[in-house]
């Protein structure tokens, strides 16, 4: 079943204009043509109604995606596929309309749907604020085809059943075609099986200049013909590297109210030159130009040379004339102005796309063609310390950059897939994440009970959680904590992934027979005062660092497990006796990473009877929660930024002698509970009620 959108069987509900219960199964659709039924109720709506009816339809909290997260609501596919303009876009985010009462009598009236069903319906929308017709059709109340049939019956439609009606009504307008034969032509356009603009323009219904303004009057954006531009400056046109204006027939042509206007021909390019925005330290404004008017500014602008060699440069050309050097600048800029932490280029059959990773979230940047990718990832790996000609076996390597006046040191990964080799671009930071334990997240009482654990003398301390939980970072902020002037601390970590004043790091070396066993060893050796494990992946490593905590040393480390008592769990399952884990142990942290709540587009609402079950909240005080919309700022996701939340237990010597037993996970639960030990849950709690996380990721994470 096609994008998410819920069928059920159909049933009779129309008899004498009287409204029929609907039983919780509906029986067979079987009256319903089997094109009509396979229909997306997306693809019903724009095939069949108008836009005043499509907006009424569609006003509902448009934060809640249809598709995807990164693709957002009806407004937004509506407007990515052409069918609104940006002004009805607008209008349609910014509508305070209520079709409710309107639209549920009507349907009612016309025996779609009973009093009963509406009443239930309605107390739905409350508590979810999702559509009238959407509820409908998640409650099995109603089908597609009968929503659309009941709304098509009452409504002229002008433009319903024709594709782009945008350009439909713009050559209506302006008296290039009539009605008539735009009909005529769309029907001849679906029997060629040809697109619809294409048709237009080969039977010279139209021109190229007609087809671009309808284009752009269809994407939201300013037309300019260019016919005023002559010349353009130097300094605009190295703001966006000549490979990629080539690349994308674009032109940066002029700058007004601190907005760089960029012209470009091709509205499949609409989403790249957004994106190239992220490069620029001034806002973007993209325009709709003529093809024709921009190859000839661009091969008389852009230097012949340039032109030419576009694509035939090697990875040995100098830096300001490589196109895979002006490309790998714009994807590395891209990243840090989008505060990302990855970067992955992915290969695919006949071009390569390009995501970062921004929040813990994958979102697509660019898409480049197979012969500069190819470009690109034989530069990042010659610039890394690579083979460069080793395509069929995965390498490892770093790369250090300056980048807008400022060190950038990446670790470099590839992998041989089907299509060419994937690389994956971690940003190491070189200094310090974070500062304190106030910055990670951590609650007040949170704070006093690590520094606790961190002031013994000796013992071990665990962080827990799964892959990409932030441990690592804990673990800095543990070491930034510790006085490294009066004590000797030593680190061995797989990578290094900041550098600490003071403190000896050593960098993993597997190939060299460096192992995380063999540099604890060693480091013992060097009188380590405080010694940090990156992590305890086996019996050899985790038995050293015991020995270490029970000879003196304050030992931090981490381990993957699901619960602060699942990490104590975890070292008895790599051998350690129930004494030797009694007594090394000094406390143990378990954390999760949650989203923030985007604070441009968040906004508060009032808790229903299940979230208040959830928070465990008694009594009848309001409670007011928060929720994001999307917007541009947040990648249309409505979260920006992560913050920790933490569950701790500091090992008291009643759960020593429960651990010496080797007790089963509800015994060693129940006696961190007495311990003291703060769930997480708790702190969950605390986040939502504060309103920097919303309560979709308390469920998520407990």
């Amino acid at each position: 079943m096609r994008r998410g959108i819920t069928r059920v069987p159909r049933k009779n509900i129309m008899t004498n204009n009287k409204a029929e219960p609907i039983e919780e199964e509906a029986p067979a659709e079987k009256n319903v043509p089997a094109e009509v039924r396979d229909k997306d109720f997306v693809d019903l709506l724009t095939e069949n109604l108008s836009w005043q009816t499509i907006r009424d339809v569609m006003t509902y909290d448009v934060n809640r995606p249809l598709r995807k997260k990164t693709t957002g609501d009806l407004a937004d596919l509506a407007l990515q596929r052409s069918w609104i303009t940006r002004e009805q876009y607008d209008e349609l985010r910014n509508s305070d309309d209520d079709v409710t009462e309107s639209l549920g009598q009507s349907m009612m009236e016309r025996g779609l749907i009973t009093q009963e069903q509406l009443t239930k319906a309605k107390s739905v929308m409350e508590r979810t604020g999702q559509p009238l017709w959407r509820t409908l059709l998640q409650l099995k109340m109603t089908l597609p085809a009968d929503v659309v049939q009941f709304l098509k019956s009452d409504i002229e439609l002008p433009f319903g059943k024709r594709p782009r009606p945008v350009l439909c009504r713009y050559l209506v307008d302006e008296g290039i075609c009539s009605e008539e034969q735009l009909d005529a032509a769309w029907r001849e356009a679906k029997a060629q099986k040809i697109e619809f603009g294409r048709y237009l323009k080969e039977n010279s219904m139209v021109s190229d200049e007609v087809l671009e303004r309808g284009a752009a009057l269809e994407l939201g954006l300013p037309f300019d013909d260019l016919a005023d531009v002559d010349e353009i400056s130097t300094h605009l046109l190295r703001m966006i590297p000549s490979g990629v204006l080539l690349r994308f027939t674009a032109l940066p042509y002029k700058v007004e109210a601190e907005q760089l206007f960029v012209a470009f021909s091709d509205p499949r390019h609409m989403e790249e030159m957004t994106k190239l925005g992220l490069m620029l330290k001034m806002p973007m404004q993209p325009v709709l130009a003529p093809r024709a008017r921009l190859e000839e500014l661009l091969e008389r602008l852009v230097s012949v040379d340039t032109f030419k060699s576009a694509y035939t440069q090697d990875s040995e050309a100098k830096e300001d004339e490589s196109p895979a050097a002006n490309m790998l600048t714009i994807i590395l800029r891209g990243l840090i102005n989008a505060e990302g932490s990855d970067i992955h280029i992915e290969p695919s059959l006949d071009s390569a796309r390009v995501r970062y990773r921004v929040d813990g979230i994958l979102h697509d940047f660019l898409t480049l063609d197979t012969d500069m990718a190819r470009r690109v990832s034989a530069r990042i790996k010659g610039l890394a310390g690579m083979e460069i000609e080793q395509r069929f076996m995965p390498q490892d390597g770093h790369l250090n950059l300056r980048i807008d006046d400022a060190d950038r040191n990446f670790r470099i990964a590839t992998v041989p897939s089907m299509y060419g080799e994937t690389i994956a671009m971690r940003l190491v930071q070189s200094e310090m994440a974070f500062s304190s334990f106030q910055q990670l997240g951590m609650l007040e009482n949170q704070r006093q009970l690590m520094t606790e654990m961190l002031n013994s003398p000796s013992g071990l301390v665990l962080t827990a959680g799964p892959v990409g939980s932030g441990k690592t970072t804990t673990l800095y902020s543990c070491l930034n904590c510790l006085d490294c002037f009066n004590q000797n601390i030593m680190t061995i970590e797989d990578p290094v992934e900041f550098e600490l004043s003071g403190v000896t790091q050593v960098q993993v070396q597997n190939k060299r027979g460096l192992t995380f066993s063999a540099g604890v060893r060693a480091l013992l050796r060097q009188d380590a005062d405080t010694l940090m494990i990156g992590e305890i992946r086996d019996e050899e490593t985790v038995q050293i660092a015991i020995r270490a905590a029970l000879s003196g040393t304050l030992v931090l480390s981490t381990i993957h497990a699901n619960s602060a008592t699942g990490a104590v769990a975890s070292l008895m399952q790599l051998g350690v006796t129930g004494f030797s884990a009694g007594n090394a142990l000094s406390g143990v942290v378990f954390q999760r990473l949650v989203h923030r709540i985007c604070k441009n587009c968040r906004e508060p609402y009032e808790a229903d009877a299940m979230e208040r079950k959830e928070l465990e909240v008694e009594g009848d005080e309001p409670i007011t929660l928060y929720r994001s919309r999307g917007c541009d700022s947040c990648f249309r996701t409505g979260y920006h930024g992560r913050i920790g939340v933490y569950e701790m237990v500091k090992i008291d010597e009643e759960m020593r002698h429960v651990i010496f037993s080797r007790p089963t996970h509800s015994e060693l639960q129940a006696a961190a509970t007495r311990a003291g030990m703060i769930p997480l849950k708790a702190h969950v709690r605390e986040l939502v009620i504060s309103g920097d996380i919303n309560i979709k990721e308390m469920l998520h994470i407990i």
